[in-house]
């Protein structure tokens, strides 16, 4: 498949932003393209699905007591490093697979 150039920047500035905002521009992206761009519907489902599987977490490190607050940092890098990666995977035309659970198909 042939990936123009304003797809692939597309899709890294919904990855760039998800660092920032979450789930909400996968979850935009997604619902503006799941009939009209293959490229754009994969690429944000499958961010949408790791930042689904990310989100509980985050959830489990707010409750955690104190002490426990640096797993938030861990799970943030951890976030950080898959998300990079993607970005990076695209610009360079390799496949990529995020840790994820399949909350999408």
């Amino acid at each position: 498949m042939h990936v123009r150039r304003k797809e692939k920047v597309m899709v890294q500035l919904m990855l760039g932003t998800s660092l920032i905002l979450g789930f909400i521009p996968p979850l935009i992206m997604f619902l503006a393209s799941r009939k009209k761009k293959i490229f754009y519907r994969e690429a944000s489902r499958k961010a949408l699905n790791f930042h689904l599987t990310i989100f509980p977490l985050f959830l489990v490190s707010y409750i955690l007591p104190s002490s426990f607050k640096s797993f938030s940092y861990i799970i943030l890098i951890i976030e950080s490093f898959f998300i990079l990666n993607a970005m990076i995977s695209i610009l360079i035309h390799k496949p990529y697979k995020y840790w994820a659970l399949p909350y999408l198909k």
